[in-house]
Formats: C-alpha cells, structure tokens, sequence
C-alpha cells in the first residue's frame, strides 16, 4: 500500500514505463512490418499502433481516495472519532504543544508540527519516546509567530538543521512554511524534504485570485524544486478571516480581523463548501490535510467520510 509520503511514486513510474513501451513497441511494429505480416498479429499490431499515435504519457491520474492529514484541536476523544476511518496512507498530526496527547495510532501515521527549529531540539527526548512518523518544521513570520528570524533568514540551512534532528530521531521531516516563505525559498528547499504541505486556507475566504489559479502557482514553485517529493494541500474548515487595507505609501497589507475578545475572525465553513475546493485540487496534489477547531468536528466528519 502506498505510504504518505510516496503516494506520488506512481504518477513517475507510469510515465518512465510509458516511454519505454513506446520505444518497444515501435521495434516491434517496424519488424512486423519488414516481414510483411502485420495481420498475422492484427489485435496486437493494432494495440501498439494505438500507442504510438497517442499524444503522450497520460495525464496524472486522480487517485480514488487521497491521503488525509487531520489537524484535530481537540483531545484524545476528538482523534479517537476517527479511527474507524483512517488508513495506513493518512495521518493525525498534532502542534507540538500537545506533545504528551501522541500515541501510537492503529492505522494512520502521526506527525508533530513546530514553528521553530529550538522548539524541535527540545522535544528530542519526547519525540523518539513518542516514536513519531514526521516531525513537520512550520516557519512563520508573522508578528505574533514563534518562529525566531534566524529559522526563516537562511531558511535552507534551518531545514538543514531539521533534517539533521529527524535523521538523529530516525523520522521523516515534513515542511510546511508561509506562503510568503514558500515563494522566498520553497524551490529551493523542497529537495531537502520529505513531504512538502502548502497553505492554502488564505484563498478558501479570499475570491481574489481564483482559487485554484492560487494553489497551482504555489504547487508548481514546490514540484519545479524537487518533482519526486510530495505535495499536500492545507485547508481548513474554519479560515481566518482577513482584511485588506492600504497604506500611506500605496503597498498593500492584509491583516487577520480579530474577534471579541482579541482572537482571529473564522469563517466556518460547510463540508459541501470544502468539498467544492477539494474537487479543484484533486489532479495537483498527492494528499489534503485539513485543519479544524473543535466545534467544525461535525462537518469535517462528513468531509472525510465523503472522501473515504
């Protein structure tokens, strides 16, 4: 069974088989027809004739059931729910806040997200008692982030720095930076990974630009660094909800709205609404992940059962 971070093995290898079908395919068609006998083999001359005058290796499949990566707020309960239908290609990952809620899963893999390089060297101990599938290194650099600016400054040698702790720890390194970070050194870095996440919850409530227009530019800048290492589309069931303003010397800023109380404005969302956006990005990536507070449960619920 495919693992989540080779789900994107067979889209090469069918390729790579492709060309050398062709390659023999014309051999065999060019001797049949030096003997003079092609209708001796007529089912099978005609079968590699239809190969040759194909257009060329064939579209990237859609796979029947995508890798899922939940990104679940709540406890052990919360995680629990979702048992019954997760497989050996998903995954649950968890911040590292909540380092002590990691256990071992029946099926799906686990993965334990940090903003900061620091943050990852000391929860060492943790994480090899943990036995964590990834350790997944989410550099931010946003005002209120965690993320200190020597990780995002020379962001290839703190991903260096990474991949040599998850070596240490035996585990596979996942990456999932800002977008602004992404765009900065995302084709640069993707090489030095295993599994490369893209944020996209900021289009899911932005009408401007297009949605998938949006998460294809950033596929492509990731896939162009390193086409072997597999893409995961982040989405979340309830994105901040953001605001655009100008300021005095015409740049543009977009800024998180707050809601009472100081925390971020959400804007729920149906499961209908996310599967919509799935539906779009489908034949662009190996796998979703999908973030969601404790009170969207329910419609992430029937987002995953109507995937599965």
């Amino acid at each position: 069974m495919r693992t989540m971070a080779y789900a994107h093995a067979s889209r090469r290898d069918k390729s790579r088989r492709y060309v050398v079908a062709k390659r023999v395919s014309a051999r065999f068609i060019a001797r049949l027809c030096r003997r003079g006998r092609p209708c001796a083999h007529l089912p099978l001359f005609l079968m590699l004739l239809a190969t040759q005058l194909g257009s060329g290796p064939p579209l990237r499949a859609e796979p029947q059931h995508l890798p899922l990566i939940l990104g679940l707020c709540g406890g052990q309960a919360t995680v629990d729910r979702y048992d019954d239908l997760l497989t050996e290609a998903d995954g649950v990952f968890y911040w590292g806040g909540k380092l002590s809620l990691v256990r071992p899963l029946p099926k799906a893999k686990t993965l334990v997200s940090f903003m900061s390089i620091e943050q990852i060297r000391q929860a060492r101990e943790k994480l090899r008692e943990a036995r964590v599938d990834f350790v997944s290194f989410n550099p931010e650099q946003w005002r209120a982030s965690k993320t200190p600016p020597e990780d995002y400054a020379d962001l290839p040698a703190a991903v260096g720095r990474a991949r040599k702790l998850t070596d240490e720890l035996k585990t596979r390194l996942a990456f999932c930076p800002d977008n602004v970070l992404l765009e900065k050194d995302g084709e640069r870095v993707a090489p030095l990974v295993d599994l490369f996440t893209v944020q996209l919850q900021r289009f899911q409530v932005d009408p401007a630009p297009d949605f998938r227009s949006a998460a294809a530019r950033l596929i492509a800048m990731v896939r162009k660094g390193a086409a072997h290492v597999p893409v995961y589309a982040q989405l979340s069931m309830a994105p901040a909800r953001w605001e655009t303003r100008q300021r005095p010397d015409g740049t543009v800023q977009r800024i998180h709205l707050r809601a009472p109380g100081g925390r971020k404005a959400l804007a729920p969302l149906t499961a209908a609404e996310v599967l919509a956006q799935v539906a779009q990005l489908r034949d662009l990536v190996d796998g979703l992940v999908f973030l969601c507070p404790e009170d969207n449960g329910t419609e992430l619920r029937k987002v995953v059962l109507a995937l599965r």
